[in-house]
């Protein structure tokens, strides 16, 4: 394989030709010497003045391929310089394309495959809290969804995903996983299984661990992006990261919840023709799970959820029709008392102005799921 023939994508100050864990981003081309190779005397062009351009090292498997100047701001490469390989001019299009690695990022748009699990590619908007993260939930290379996560009360604020139809089915096979990226910026930017060693004081500061669940008989780690409404099993196994998790009361995650996510599921299996964007969340109210005497993990006080399918089967029965192309629901996160409501979209978005920490113009779906002509 020709590394200077291979196309490839750049993303926000990430390595686009590169194998996972390998830095690419450095201070100086002359850092990796067969990079400097790609330069005539081992200069780069000079006299840019922009400040925040970021030099890469592009490489693949473990191989430096060429140098580009790439600026963050504006999204593409101010220039690539590589060493011309004589060629018979035949073009490679059976090679991927290569996204830039995710894990914690600035925003989901930074990455193609992210973008994709939201409608129109777009968050919901309106969140006024400032410290929360934008995790593009990776699995072994693979973006399966996004999450919005609160690193101070340790639980996502939603999960983002498109619905796969499935046939329901549960997989509990797969380990529990945590987003290295949230402890350090230097951590892998896939999920990883939780290790057997103790944890850093640093990667509990920054995200619920396993001990966290292990004491409280009452809760169950209940997933936001649920794995029965996904089919491969790699998106399947991506759901089982505790930022993907909320404590449910045992009761109603098995009751109420349970029995709302499976009638969704149904629903959008027999109905959704096109892709179907689902958007579950919480809401809090100071409760939180405490381990050796200090407050770990924020209790939701509502679970939420919303799905967005516009391309749908305008013959179902109108119990089901009037559904779409959006429906929400919420409920509380109790023993009792625990009925689930399903509400229009304009519904559910004036009951969680009322519950979270958000703005007059929160906004679940964009434009509410109402497709532009």
């Amino acid at each position: 394989m020709r590394c200077s023939l291979l196309p490839c994508a750049l993303a926000l100050g990430v390595l686009c030709c590169a194998s996972p864990g390998h830095a690419g981003v450095v201070e100086d081309f002359n850092q990796v010497e067969r990079c400097k190779d790609s330069l005539y005397m081992g200069t780069p062009p000079r006299g840019y003045l922009t400040s925040n351009l970021k030099k890469i090292c592009q490489r693949y498997e473990d191989k430096p391929c060429y140098v580009t100047l790439y600026d963050p701001r504006k999204h593409i490469p101010v220039y690539s310089a590589y060493t011309f390989k004589k060629s018979d001019g035949e073009k490679h299009v059976d090679f991927p394309w290569i996204p830039g690695h995710a894990g914690v990022v600035e925003d989901f748009n930074q990455v193609e495959r992210c973008k994709d699990s939201l409608y129109m590619g777009t968050p919901p908007r309106g969140y006024l809290t400032s410290n929360l993260k934008k995790i593009c939930q990776r699995y072994e290379d693979k973006p399966c969804y996004v999450t919005l996560y609160d690193p101070r009360k340790h639980i996502p604020v939603y999960s983002a995903y498109t619905f796969k139809k499935s046939d329901g089915e549960k997989h509990v096979d797969f380990p529990w996983m945590y987003e290295p990226q949230l402890a350090s910026e230097k951590g892998g930017n896939n999920m990883e299984a939780f290790p057997q060693t103790r944890m850093h004081m640093n990667f509990e500061d920054t995200q619920a661990v396993l001990e966290d669940f292990s004491d409280v008989v009452q809760y169950e780690r209940g997933h936001l992006n649920p794995d029965e409404h996904q089919a491969d099993p790699l998106d399947k196994a991506a759901t089982y990261t505790l930022t993907n998790v909320v404590p449910q009361i045992r009761e109603f995650n098995m009751g109420p919840w349970s029995d709302h996510e499976d009638r969704v599921r149904k629903r959008l299996n027999n109905y959704c023709r096109g892709t179907a964007y689902v958007v579950t969340g919480t809401t809090t109210s100071g409760n939180m799970i405490r381990r050796n005497n200090m407050d770990r993990v924020a209790i939701p006080e509502y679970m939420w959820t919303a799905y967005c399918c516009t391309d749908f089967d305008h013959n179902a029965p109108y119990f089901v029709r009037y559904k779409f192309p959006v429906f929400g629901a919420y409920a509380l996160n109790e023993r009792v008392n625990n009925h689930l409501v399903e509400v229009p979209l304009k519904n559910l978005e004036k009951f969680l102005k009322g519950k979270m920490d958000v703005d007059k113009n929160f906004q679940i779906f964009y434009n509410d799921c109402v497709p532009d002509f």
